[in-house]
């Protein structure tokens, strides 16, 4: 369903933007995980990483060394 209202004067209806999100509240390590992804690629690329991306980043070797900074700046 298509929302024009949702954003005065927009010129794109609102279901073209097909977000996904994360919200894992224990990812371990007493983290939590919380993630946005844009779909302005499409609703496949959004939702494709917000299913793979949170196992992708655990499976890194700097996380599994607890440096948690260097996997999100490669």
């Amino acid at each position: 369903m298509c929302h024009k209202e949702a954003c005065p004067g927009a010129l794109i209806p609102s279901c073209l933007f097909q977000d996904a999100h994360n919200a894992i509240l224990d990812y371990g390590d007493a983290s939590s995980f919380f993630a946005v992804y844009d779909g302005h690629g499409g609703h496949e690329v959004a939702a494709y990483a917000s299913k793979k991306l949170p196992d992708f980043i655990k499976s890194h070797e700097m996380y599994k060394k607890g440096d948690i900074e260097k996997v999100c700046s490669w």
